[in-house]
């Protein structure tokens, strides 16, 4: 009797208030046992993700942003032509995102020094063997580069440093054009991807990919936002709709006034002719070619190689000028903008 009482009773195990066994939680599910219902889970999953990212709309807005600024940014940076692409954005779990980096790559942990975080910058060794070469002076071919899977060198990682640098400033004033001040600074290199979990590995992160066109070539770089470090900013980023402040009256001015003192070459053309090669060809230093004009006669203004104005051809103290008479119609708007 005692043997059968020990039996039916309930061990230690089960017997707390509200503890379900294996086969209990299997019966309130469903037990996962067939193709169907994992990918079920994964949907499931993955649409719980995506909601993360939907109340969230200003991260899309702030991404395609730096793809936008990078272009001039790293044109510079390069002396070369770079265009920059906005690929795509997703939410993931941050341990799901770090076994996802393909190696070799450049793992750089970036310090939030606003945020009270840490991000992660990752960049593709096409990348950075292109970006090397470039720098470097390495010859423009289509051919791809080698990535032979060796570890990278310290000039290449010293060369990568400056270059996440730029990017970094570039992503910096597109999110405080949204949020305020957010600083962001390399805080060190990483070569194995376990090393790279800077939270809980469970976190979701907001991961955006950039494609970078340096002439012929290509490569990827993939910023990751733990999604944690940006709760403050919550409520300004699930705005749907972002309306920038307007500029400040005396930063309006200063574009104003660098604007009037840029140098522009004016051209007074006396005279359009379509003329023969036989007879250009008859050209020689000292030959007269009249100009079919007199005084008063009706010139035009170029600048840049548009007409902005037209007056009267004439003389003032001994010399030729032409009196201005009237701005052209397509000009009015530029003038109008600039107050003028």
């Amino acid at each position: 009797m005692t043997d059968k009482t020990q039996a039916d009773a309930p061990t230690g195990e089960t017997a707390g208030a509200g503890v379900l066994s294996q086969g209990e939680i299997d019966a309130l599910f469903g037990a996962v046992s067939s193709p169907e219902q994992e990918r079920a889970i994964d949907v499931l999953i993955q649409r719980t993700r995506d909601g993360a990212m939907q109340d969230l709309p200003l991260l899309e807005i702030i991404a395609d942003r730096v793809a936008r600024a990078l272009e001039t940014k790293l044109r510079n940076f390069f002396g070369e032509n770079v265009s920059a692409m906005f690929e795509s954005q997703q939410s993931v779990r941050l341990r799901e995102f770090v076994n996802q980096i393909e190696m070799p790559s450049l793992i750089m942990i970036i310090r939030n020094e606003d945020w009270s975080g840490q991000s992660l910058l990752i960049i593709s060794s096409r990348l950075v063997y292109l970006a090397v070469d470039t720098l470097l002076g390495g010859k423009r071919s289509n051919n791809e580069l080698s990535t032979d899977g060796r570890q990278f060198t310290s000039v290449e990682r010293r060369l990568m440093t400056r270059f996440a640098s730029n990017f970094l400033e570039v992503v910096q004033d597109c999110w405080e054009e949204v949020v305020g001040r957010s600083r962001f600074r390399v805080d060190r290199i990483e070569t194995i991807p376990r090393f790279a979990l800077i939270g809980q590995p469970t976190q979701p992160c907001a991961v955006s990919k950039f494609r970078l066109d340096i002439g012929d070539r290509s490569g990827l770089i993939t910023l990751c936002h733990p999604l944690s470090t940006m709760h403050r900013f919550r409520q300004t980023l699930s705005q749907i709709n972002f309306r920038e402040e307007a500029a400040a009256p005396e930063d309006a001015e200063a574009v104003r006034r660098h604007t009037l003192e840029v140098p522009l070459q004016a051209e007074a053309v006396l005279m359009e002719a379509e003329l023969d090669l036989e007879t250009i060809m008859s050209w020689r230093p000292g030959t007269v070619v009249e100009v079919p004009r007199g005084l008063n006669a009706v010139v035009d203004l170029v600048v840049g190689g548009r007409k902005v104005m037209h007056g009267k051809l004439g003389r003032k103290r001994g010399r030729l000028a032409v009196e201005l008479e009237d701005f052209y119609t397509e000009v009015d708007p530029v003038r109008s903008n600039l107050g003028l």
